[in-house]
């Protein structure tokens, strides 16, 4: 076990001896600057606690899940087990100090042990989300992150009155091993589906507990505590691969039926040519005429401001003959504004219309969940193929080529006459 001296200006310090566990590296040594004064130095050790006070070594412990920590004091050959009221540990580890003191040495009581509250999580996501919209977050975003701790902790929990204090390993295991349940004797596919899913989901709900969010609940009253146990339980990670274009026969074929029926639904053809020159779904909803830039003499190209996925401007070639058929569509289209006339959400004004269109593709050969961003992930595809991958990148709009050809591109198609002459 670990012991405590001090140093020569007075402050406590660590000594290791033989006893330690031998992973006491990785079990996390507190800081000094995460202790607040007079708080003796202790570390996680399993479900553990372990401390030492005064040159004696103690562990505290729960009974029961994001239960309270317990002490256990001896004297003369009695031993009494006492709550500190609280699962937090460094408030759990001053209260087990006083505790020691006072039945050991008849010290005077120096705190209390009444529990801090901790935050419910219906008040905690209502904060959050009200301290995104003012940093300047998507609604959306917001909601797909509160959905995802929702989902997690699960929705017959009874979700608004459950404190933070409930958030631990076990919930992560719970719903690793409740999502996987559910794809059992699916096959690989499916199981590695369902791990995508799960990565997806914490990334989502463990945002909402960055640093800075929770200095700003604390600052408005709700006590977060001790959640690092859910922010770092490890899961299983879904081995990564390059995406997997669809087949271009298929997208073709698309692109022929649309075409021939653009005079009866040309909102449909209209949104089809937006997706092919790599817009997203949610900048096909708001594309403005505007935004496309055509200079006699110079290839046409897209202009979107910073506000879009990468927070930055960008500036994106047409295809020629996507900007032919946009022409047409300026032409016969009486909205002078949006590409896409309006009929849908407040979050997406031509919502409507695109789901629709989503059902218009599976219909027709498109079987996938992402019908837009197949489209845009062909065109990737293309411009990676005939151009390389550093221009894919910067058509996709991306940092990162990494991104764009595992999410996008694809590998590169191997040679239809494949020779080692």
């Amino acid at each position: 076990m670990a012991h405590s001296a001090t140093h020569d200006d007075g402050t406590l310090r660590v000594h290791r001896e033989q006893s330690d566990p031998p992973n006491l590296d990785d079990i996390a040594v507190f800081r000094d600057d995460d202790r607040e004064e007079n708080t003796p130095y202790y570390y996680r050790d399993g479900e553990k606690i372990r401390f030492t006070h005064r040159g004696r070594h103690y562990s505290l412990y729960q009974q029961k899940l994001a239960g309270p920590y317990y002490v256990k004091i001896q004297r003369n050959g009695f031993r009494k087990q006492t709550s500190t009221q609280t699962n937090e540990p460094e408030h759990a580890v001053r209260i087990a100090v006083d505790l020691i003191d006072q039945f050991l040495y008849d010290a005077p009581r120096q705190m209390s042990t009444e529990p801090r509250s901790f935050a419910k999580l219906g008040t905690l996501t209502k904060t959050y989300y009200t301290i995104g919209l003012k940093h300047g977050l998507k609604e959306k975003t917001l909601l797909d992150n509160i959905a995802a701790l929702k989902r997690i902790v699960g929705k017959r929990s009874g979700f608004p009155t459950t404190p933070v204090s409930h958030l631990c390993g076990k919930v992560i295991r719970d719903f690793y091993d409740a999502e996987m349940e559910q794809v059992l004797g699916q096959g690989e596919e499916a199981r590695q589906k369902a791990l995508r899913g799960i990565k997806q989901a914490l990334s989502k709900a463990r945002s909402i507990f960055k640093t800075s969010y929770i200095h700003r609940y604390e600052d408005v009253g709700l006590y977060v505590g001790d959640i690092e146990p859910f922010l770092k339980e490890p899961v299983e990670a879904p081995v990564v691969y390059e995406h997997e274009p669809v087949d271009t026969k298929i997208i073709e074929g698309l692109e022929t039926k649309l075409k021939a029926n653009k005079e009866a639904r040309p909102e449909f053809w209209a949104a089809y040519l937006l997706a092919k020159a790599t817009l997203r779904r949610g900048e096909i909803n708001r594309a403005k005429w505007d935004w496309i830039d055509h200079t006699d003499g110079k290839n046409p190209v897209i202009k979107i401001s910073a506000d879009q996925k990468g927070k930055r401007p960008t500036t994106t070639p047409i295809d020629p003959e996507v900007f032919k058929e946009l022409q047409w569509w300026w032409k016969v289209t009486g909205d002078k504004e949006y590409i896409i006339p309006e009929n849908g959400f407040p979050s997406a004004r031509a919502g409507k219309t695109l789901m629709e269109l989503d059902n218009w593709f599976r219909q027709n050969g498109l079987d996938t969940d992402h019908t837009f961003h197949e489209l845009r992930a062909h065109t990737l595809h293309l411009v990676r193929e005939k151009y390389g991958e550093e221009v894919a990148r910067r058509v996709a709009r991306h940092k990162s080529v990494t991104t764009t050809v595992r999410h996008y591109a694809g590998e590169k198609k191997l040679p239809e006459k494949f020779s080692v002459k």
